[in-house]
């Protein structure tokens, strides 16, 4: 029967050592043609819990067949960097039914693939978090600036948050934040939505009032 060595890293190591199964430079017997997926089968893992199986140093798909003589290495989900760089597995993981499986072939998911959340479409998987510009009036009005800034940064992006827009005039975190607490301002908003939805990307509002980071008129303390 073939023989191999096989060792176990991380959190499966524990789970081993809980079954009393060697998991370190374990010497062990195995059936002719056993693949590395059988292999994880006959130690007590799943398939679920390994990101990667390495044999004699390289990356395997689950499906290869194990030879005698084989160094035999697997690396639980999740492992923390740096070991990821050390071990490889940069490049190689996927998200499928929310879950990470890797060493088989297949299509890398990546920031500039589309993306669909039931009947909403971005075009890629780039954020623009909310940015205060402080380019709006002391009215909170939209102005050729604000425009100008998120037409240029939408280009890029699937989903732009737009910056603390204040639902108080006396709650801004800026004096020329972007508001709506007040009908003159819809307008200015809807303008801005069509500029980035023009380049291809989604847009939302940061809602915000700043609490106790307001610009005050006369500096008092609450509470």
């Amino acid at each position: 029967m073939p023989t191999i060595t096989s060792n176990a890293f991380s959190s499966l190591q524990k789970k081993l050592k809980a079954a009393n199964i060697e998991y370190s430079k374990a010497v062990m017997e195995i059936a002719s043609g056993l693949s590395a997926k059988d292999l994880l089968s006959q130690i007590g893992l799943s398939k679920k819990e390994v990101e990667a199986i390495f044999i004699n140093g390289r990356i395997t798909p689950f499906d290869t067949v194990i030879k005698d003589g084989n160094r035999v290495a697997v690396v639980p989900n999740f492992t923390a960097e740096p070991y990821r760089n050390l071990q490889g597995l940069k490049n190689i993981w996927r998200i499928e039914n929310t879950r990470i499986i890797s060493g088989e072939k297949k299509q890398m998911i990546t920031l500039n693939s589309e993306l669909t959340i039931k009947n909403m479409s971005f075009k890629n998987r780039l954020v623009l978090p909310p940015i205060t510009t402080n380019y709006g009036t002391s009215k909170g009005l939209v102005t050729q600036d604000i425009l100008h800034f998120y037409k240029e940064r939408s280009k890029d992006m699937g989903l732009v948050i737009v910056e603390a827009t204040s639902v108080q005039s006396n709650g801004r975190i800026v004096p020329c934040s972007l508001g709506l607490w007040d009908d003159s301002q819809i307008p200015g908003m809807i303008k801005l939505a069509k500029t980035i939805q023009k380049q291809g990307a989604i847009a939302v509002v940061q809602l915000n009032h700043a609490g106790p980071r307001c610009i005050p008129l006369k500096s008092k303390r609450h509470g």
